[in-house]
C-alpha cells in the first residue's frame, strides 16, 4: 500500500525514469505475493487516489532527469543548459548535483555551481539540456539538505540576508487549514481571540511568501514588517486595476 501511495504521488513523473522505476518496484512486489494476497490489491486505484490538482508533466524532461540522476548517484559533474527567468536567456553551468527536491509538484535541482562557487537552486523545467561528465566531485562538508529552505518560504535562497520577523493576522476560518500544516520551521501561531489569530514567522526571502499570502484575500492581513505590508498592498491595488 505504501509503494502504491508513492506511485500515486509520482503521477506528474509519468513517462520518466523516476515513475518507471517505481512501477518496476511495484510489479516486483505484487509478483512475489501469494495469489490470495494479490486479490486484496485488485482495483487499488479505486481505493487510493491522488487528485494531482495542478500537477506538471515531466515526460519531456526524461533525458534531463536521466543525466541528473547519473550525476547524483555517481557523484559526477553535469553540464546543464539553464534558462534564467530573471535575465531571460540560456546559460551553460557546470554543476555538482546534490539533491533533487519535489516541492509543490515541481522538481528542483540543488547543486554546487562551479562558476558562482556556491550552492544554487534550479527549476528542472528550465533545464534545456544536460551532459553527464566523467569528472567526479566531492560534496561540500558544510552542505546540509535540511537547510535547503532555511530562511526562505519555499526553495529559493535568501543570500545571507538577515532574518525578518513577520506577523500576519488571519480570520478564524483559516485556523485548521494553517495550523495543521508545516509551512516553515520557524512558524508559530497565537491562540484565537476575537475570531482572529496571528502567525509569527522569520524569513530572509519574501518572494514566495507574498503570493502565498495573496491567495487568502481579505482573510489575511500583514501586520509587520511595514515593507512587506506595503508590498502586498501594491499587489492588491494592481490586481484591482485589472478589473
Amino acid at each position: 500500500m505504501s509503494v502504491y501511495v508513492a506511485m500515486e504521488l509520482l503521477k506528474s513523473m509519468e513517462g520518466t525514469v523516476l515513475k518507471d522505476g517505481m512501477d518496476s518496484v511495484w510489479e516486483m512486489l505484487v509478483g512475489n505475493l501469494k495469489p490470495s494476497d494479490r486479490v486484496k490489491f485488485q482495483q487499488l486505484d479505486q481505493k487510493i487516489r491522488y487528485s494531482g490538482f495542478g500537477r506538471k508533466n515531466y515526460s519531456e524532461q526524461n533525458e534531463v532527469l536521466k543525466e541528473l540522476l547519473g550525476g547524483l548517484i555517481n557523484n559526477r559533474k553535469v553540464q546543464i543548459l539553464h534558462y534564467s527567468h530573471r535575465v531571460k536567456r540560456e546559460r551553460y553551468h557546470i554543476v555538482h548535483p546534490y539533491t533533487i527536491l519535489l516541492h509543490r509538484d515541481s522538481l528542483y535541482l540543488s547543486a554546487y555551481d562551479e562558476e558562482y562557487e556556491d550552492i544554487r537552486t534550479f527549476l528542472i523545467d528550465r533545464i534545456k539540456d544536460t551532459v553527464l561528465k566523467n569528472e567526479k566531485f566531492r560534496c561540500r562538508v558544510n552542505f546540509n539538505v535540511d537547510n535547503l529552505t532555511d530562511g526562505s518560504f519555499g526553495v529559493y535562497k535568501s543570500n545571507g540576508d538577515k532574518a525578518v520577523k513577520v506577523r500576519v493576522r488571519f480570520k478564524e476560518i483559516l485556523w485548521e487549514y494553517l495550523t495543521t500544516r508545516k509551512w516553515h520551521r520557524s512558524q508559530k501561531f497565537s491562540k484565537v481571540k476575537d475570531r482572529e489569530f496571528t502567525m509569527h514567522i522569520e524569513l530572509r526571502n519574501m518572494d514566495e511568501f507574498v503570493p502565498w499570502i495573496l491567495q487568502f484575500g481579505s482573510d489575511a492581513e500583514v501586520l509587520k514588517p511595514k515593507s512587506l505590508r506595503e508590498r502586498v498592498k501594491r499587489e492588491l491595488m494592481t490586481a484591482v486595476e485589472n478589473y
